[in-house]
């Protein structure tokens, strides 16, 4: 799995937020050594800055019940 861009935006976050991220979700260990950076949703799916897709199963804490960019909302 490709994970260059995420590794540089990572390196590149820790130096202005604190643990790189800006969730609790995604501080610590959970993503070690590093956090993947997402850019974009749809539905159940996301794709981190590399291009690499993912079935969100942690619903991205705020689209519980729609999923990501539901057309009619």
């Amino acid at each position: 799995m490709k994970l260059t861009k995420s590794k540089r935006l990572y390196t590149e976050g820790i130096r202005y937020v604190p643990g790189g991220s800006s969730s609790f979700a995604r501080v610590g260990r959970w993503f070690d050594p590093f956090n993947i950076v997402m850019e974009k949703g749809q539905g159940s799916k996301i794709w981190d800055v590399d291009g690499n897709e993912y079935i969100d199963f942690l619903i991205g804490y705020g689209a519980l019940i729609l999923g990501h960019r539901h057309p009619k909302i």
